[in-house]
């Protein structure tokens, strides 16, 4: 995947078929940070590749604060990724998605609640207002039920 151009956060992932098991730890994916704009390119012009080579939109990234770090994040497929540090989260496993904070002014922050009980929600906050219509028209698409809240929800 690419994200926009301007952006040092170009990076490559590939899915694997087969995940890689590392340590005691099974890796699903590779992913690659740098200049891979050529690389990609070139992968889409060999008739005989097995690779899908998917380019994110512009308008897919949003930046966010995940875990109190700044991240800029995008819909990938059927993935919420980030490309640097890599992390892929698969929206099949999302039950709902929660948009918390939503009467401020500029941000908003967006909450998705895993349908394992035992797996803590991942929160982004601090997500600009500007980018609220594109993830809930990415939660529509994936049939994930959304809820709006004009505070914040305690998850733990």
């Amino acid at each position: 995947s690419r994200l926009p151009r301007g952006s040092s956060d170009e990076a490559l992932t590939l899915l694997l078929r087969s995940p890689v098991i590392f340590g005691a730890r099974a890796i699903p994916d590779v992913g690659f940070v740098g200049e891979v704009v050529e690389f990609c390119a070139q992968l889409r012009d060999l008739p005989t590749c097995p690779l899908k080579v998917e380019e994110v939109q512009a308008r897919a990234v949003f930046p966010g604060y995940v875990n109190d770090r700044p991240a800029r994040l995008a819909f990938v497929g059927g993935l919420l990724m980030q490309a640097w540090p890599l992390f892929a989260k698969d929206l099949r496993e999302v039950d709902i998605v929660m948009f918390e904070r939503i009467l401020g002014l500029r941000s908003f922050d967006v909450t998705f609640v895993m349908r394992r009980l035992g797996v803590a929600p991942l929160r982004i906050a601090s997500v600009p207002k500007v980018h609220l219509d594109f993830i809930q028209e990415q939660c529509l698409q994936r049939e994930i039920p959304w809820y709006r809240s004009g505070g914040s929800v305690e998850w733990k």
